[in-house]
């Protein structure tokens, strides 16, 4: 239901407004004139508002510029007025009134004069939608080109290299091979994760839907030792005082959203210091807490991300696109859940995950 601010000083005509906006299923908060008006419009943030120019205290020409002093305000604004004057008319356009209706004036004339007003937003929010759905079309088929093309000829050449090593008996070579299939295996992971993150954007409720409860505690077992031991780095993992608790969560999208998190926890901080996971549960919230001692980012930084970004790559090497965040941010706003960060003094990240329960 759209909201509807009237200001009005005329009791009669307010009340009369009143009745034919609540009459079409609008929300209608009232204002007697333009200082508690615009009181009103900065407290209820309305779809709208209908204003009449003169007033007591402060006229609707005074309201509606110190509105426009509002670094974000772009609501629909509609003047009301008994004064068919063309200085009139042109002060109320210059400070951006939307429209103006004069009385006395049919219910049908105002009515339609909104019904525009509030369809113009809805139309350009439309239109930005749509095209934001296109530019991710064509980056999902330009990825498909750009990583699948290069991937499968690093492929191609690191199997020839490796089916002919001893014959060229050279080391460098291999050296080169090894190199060219690890490479393959970033650009396959890269590719992999941002496809996921437009694939989970577009699943259904029935979709993300889980017959079966999953266990927290043996999910955060097998990544945490198997991220350690594939870094090697068994002894700085720490794990400690795991709450086991059945999430209603989709097995294979809690897995991955865990997976990254505790991924970049080693990724983004150096052997020989502790990646610690753990867990807090209270009444409401299940939390997952990965806490790491790397000084490449800030959690400020984090809580700005905006998906494929980096931080601070002019001082660090990194690799990626953050596409593994933005694929963890897309499943867990899937289900209602969040993500948090705090700064680990002296340094590092602490990253929380909390479901609802």
């Amino acid at each position: 239901m759209d909201k509807i601010l009237l200001v009005e000083d005329e009791t009669i005509i307010r009340a009369s407004i009143a009745e034919i906006l609540r009459y079409y299923e609008y929300e209608v908060i009232v204002a007697e004139n333009g200082k508690l008006g615009l009181a009103k419009a900065l407290a209820e943030k309305p779809d709208l508002i209908v204003c009449d120019v003169m007033m007591p205290e402060m006229d609707g020409f005074e309201m509606l510029q110190e509105l426009r002093k509002q670094p974000e305000f772009d609501t629909p604004f509609i003047f009301l007025t008994a004064k068919v004057q063309a200085d009139d008319i042109r002060a109320g356009m210059n400070l951006g009134a939307d429209d103006y209706i004069f009385k006395p004036f049919k219910s049908a004339d105002l009515i339609k004069a909104i019904e525009t007003r509030l369809d113009k937003p809805r139309s350009a929010i439309k239109k930005v939608e749509e095209k934001t759905k296109d530019l991710e079309n064509v980056i999902r088929l330009m990825l498909g080109h750009e990583f699948n093309t290069p991937m499968n000829g690093i492929k191609a050449m690191s199997e020839f290299i490796h089916q002919n090593v001893e014959k060229y008996n050279d080391t460098q070579l291999a050296e080169f091979c090894n190199y060219l299939s690890l490479s393959a295996e970033r650009l396959q992971s890269t590719f992999d994760k941002v496809k996921r993150v437009y694939e989970v954007k577009e699943l259904d409720k029935a979709e993300i839907a889980e017959a079966m409860h999953i266990g927290v505690r043996n999910i955060i077992m097998q990544i945490g030792q198997s991220l350690a031991e594939k870094a090697d780095r068994r002894e700085d993992l720490l794990i400690e005082g795991l709450d086991d608790i059945a999430l209603p969560v989709k097995s294979n999208l809690l897995f991955t959203a865990l997976y990254e998190i505790i991924e970049n926890a080693f990724k983004f901080s150096e052997k020989g210091n502790k990646v610690k996971i753990s867990t807090h549960m209270s009444d409401n919230n299940y939390e997952v807490i990965v806490a790491d001692l790397g000084n490449t980012i800030t959690a400020e930084e984090l809580s700005t991300y905006t998906s494929f970004r980096q931080f601070g790559r002019s001082k660090y090497e990194q690799q990626g696109l953050g596409e593994g965040l933005a694929l963890t941010i897309s499943i867990l706003e899937k289900y209602d859940a969040t993500i948090l960060f705090q700064n680990n003094m002296p340094n590092g990240i602490i990253t929380i995950l909390r479901f609802k329960i």
